[in-house]
C-alpha cells in the first residue's frame, strides 16, 4: 500500500561572527545510500539516502569539507512499500497528495490515482481506467 514516510533535513553553515575559522568536515555512512529498502508484498522498494552540499552530490563514503555559507542537505528515505500501489484506498492517494507526502505525477505513476491539478479533487472513474491499463485488463 505504501512504505514509511522520509525527511529532508537542511542546514546551512554559519557564514556570520558563528562562522567556523576554517572549512567543516562531514563525514556521514549508511547503508541506506547503497541499498533502497527492500518492498513487502508487491511494494515497491524506497528510495536511497542522499547527501548534498550546495545542491551537489556527494559521496557520503568520503570526507567531505564545507565552508561558510554551504547549504548541507540529507534526504533520509522512508521504509519501502507494503502491498500492490494499485490496491491502495484512492482516497487515501488523495489524502496523501493534500498533505504534500505524494506528488500529482507519483499518485498517477506509482498508485494509477488521477487527480485533478487545479480541483485537487480525486477522479474515481479516470483512476480506474487508468488502473486498468496499469494491470494489462
Amino acid at each position: 500500500m505504501k512504505g514509511g514516510l522520509g525527511r529532508e533535513v537542511v542546514f546551512r553553515i554559519p557564514d556570520d561572527e558563528y562562522a567556523p575559522s576554517s572549512p567543516t568536515a562531514i563525514g556521514i555512512q549508511g547503508g541506506r545510500f547503497r541499498y533502497a529498502a527492500d518492498g513487502l508484498l508487491g511494494g515497491k522498494p524506497g528510495a536511497k539516502s542522499k547527501f548534498l552540499i550546495n545542491g551537489v552530490p556527494k559521496d557520503s563514503g568520503a570526507l567531505n569539507f564545507a565552508n561558510p555559507g554551504d547549504v548541507i542537505t540529507f534526504y533520509n528515505p522512508g521504509g519501502g512499500g507494503y502491498g500492490d500501489p494499485l490496491e491502495r484506498d484512492p482516497e487515501l492517494v488523495e489524502s496523501d497528495v493534500i498533505n504534500g507526502y505524494v506528488s500529482l505525477e507519483k499518485a498517477k505513476e506509482d498508485y494509477g490515482v488521477i487527480i485533478d491539478p487545479k480541483t485537487m479533487k480525486l477522479d474515481l472513474e479516470a483512476t480506474q481506467r487508468l488502473r486498468n491499463a496499469m494491470r494489462g485488463k
